[in-house]
């Protein structure tokens, strides 16, 4: 650990470990970036809007080793009455389509660079995408399943990404794990 700022025998210190907000998010710092779950489990709509209304989007993946982060760091995270089921161990994403599953995009207008459909059902009818996680049967892969849109049961939380915290989104700074 190192003082960030010393005063009076006082320091701000920098700890491995979560930063924390101010709103009860958990940040977690990767390249660059911020990324936290939605407080609750919704449609892609809905964990879309609460991303938007902290100043990011949701998740927009560049490449296989962010892939691999995101489906690690969030690993433990599951659809809404799915705790413990493998099957149901996903996160909302950032990618989408807007023409019935034809084409796909990413949210935050970003290039299609990369990509990592789960090729046995992609997609499963759907026009929203999430993330296969670390306990998932098909970890890393991506899938578009409408029921999770659908079934308040079954939403999953949604992986939301901040490329430059702002007051209004992170006010109060704990510690932050950069990998």
């Amino acid at each position: 650990m190192r003082p960030l700022i010393k005063s009076g025998g006082m320091a701000l210190v920098l700890l491995v470990g979560v930063v924390a907000a101010a709103s009860g998010y958990e940040w977690q710092s990767y390249n660059g970036h911020f990324y936290t779950l939605t407080s609750d489990w919704g449609s892609w709509i809905e964990a879309e809007a609460e991303a938007t209304s902290l100043g990011g989007h949701l998740v927009t993946i560049n490449d296989d080793d962010e892939n691999t982060w995101l489906m690690n760091t969030f690993q433990d995270t599951y659809a809404r009455f799915g705790l413990g089921d493998p099957w149901l161990n996903a996160a909302w994403i950032g990618y989408y389509s807007a023409d019935d599953g034809i084409s796909w995009q990413w949210i935050s207008g970003e290039p299609v660079t990369y990509y990592r459909h789960d090729y046995w059902s992609w997609p499963d009818g759907g026009i929203h995408a999430y993330l296969h996680l670390a306990n998932h049967p098909s970890p890393g892969t991506w899938n578009a399943n409408p029921p999770h849109d659908l079934d308040y049961d079954i939403n999953f939380k949604g992986v939301i990404e901040l490329d430059n915290p702002t007051p209004t989104s992170t006010t109060t700074w704990g510690r932050v794990k950069e990998l």
